[in-house]
């Protein structure tokens, strides 16, 4: 049985989710992207990230993980399972507000 994070890890590009989380990203070192890093204070970028597999990396506070779930989860300080949640609602079955309707 599929469970919701499976799912999300399937359907949801690493790539597109960071692009909507960094302004200026740019992914011109083949598959990563160095920016600065969400979770502290710094002038020269030094968090990396896979565009494939959502694995990130901080070489200046060790901020680490193996999918953008798990980035999700740290950046909004919310559980995996709320964040997996999140990531469904936003980029697979977006619900639109009946002002928009």
């Amino acid at each position: 049985m599929t469970t919701l994070s499976d799912f999300v890890r399937k359907n949801v590009s690493p790539k597109e989710y960071y692009d909507t989380q960094f302004d200026s990203i740019r992914w011109s070192m083949g598959t990563e992207a160095r920016v600065n890093c969400a979770f502290h204070s710094e002038k020269t970028p030094s968090l990396h990230l896979n565009e494939d597999t959502g694995a990130y990396y901080c070489h200046g506070c060790s901020a680490s993980g193996r999918s953008i779930i798990k980035f999700h989860a740290d950046v909004t300080k919310t559980s995996h399972e709320a964040a997996a949640s999140d990531l469904y609602a936003k980029f697979i079955h977006p619900v639109i507000p009946d002002a928009k309707v």
